[in-house]
């Protein structure tokens, strides 16, 4: 309990307008004992994380914890608001940039959008890999998945047309930073 009060107060500390914005959508956080470590939100649930670090994780990847847990609730937010995929999405199958299996097309999505952010993350804070690859992987790694799903997604948006308007424009930004940054 204590590396996930920590890891929230260090989120707040290291970005104060991601912090704020934290502040305001995350409503619960909650740790129990579980047979797996990582996080989760749900769509169901929005405003209320998982948090269950290892006892050998790092404080920043509980900051990359809730760092990708707050990327897909605000992802959950901006879907109420003004949509993001289109019927056939739910359909299709690629692989993700952040399990690195094979999920709905939605999802691996969202993982793709996970990767920009801890991307962007790391290389502003010049976060180096021996203090967060346990969760997310090294930066050179994470870098590759995450280039391979933002292509997977942006291939079958091409052949299928899968995504709004919103999330094509969400996704390509995401694309845009995701490649920007293995150019570094």
């Amino acid at each position: 309990m204590a590396m996930v009060r920590d890891g929230w107060q260090r989120l707040q500390e290291q970005d104060e307008g991601l912090g704020a914005i934290a502040a305001t959508v995350v409503d619960t956080v909650f740790v129990t004992g579980a047979d797996w470590l990582g996080s989760m939100s749900e769509a169901a649930h929005v405003g209320t994380l998982w948090i269950m670090p290892g006892r050998n994780w790092q404080p920043e990847e509980v900051v990359e914890a809730y760092l990708h847990e707050l990327t897909h609730t605000l992802l959950f937010l901006d879907e109420r608001r003004y949509g993001h995929f289109l019927p056939a999405a739910s359909e299709v199958r690629v692989r993700s940039a952040i399990r690195q299996d094979v999920r709905e097309y939605p999802a691996v999505v969202h993982s793709a959008l996970v990767a920009a952010e801890l991307l962007d993350w790391r290389d502003r804070r010049r976060t180096p890999d021996s203090s967060c690859s346990r969760l997310h992987g090294p930066t050179p790694e994470l870098t590759a998945r995450a280039q391979h799903a933002h292509s997977q997604v942006m291939n079958e948006d091409q052949h299928k047309n899968l995504l709004t308007p919103r999330m094509r424009e969400l996704i390509e930004q995401a694309g845009e930073r995701i490649y920007a940054g293995s150019a570094r």
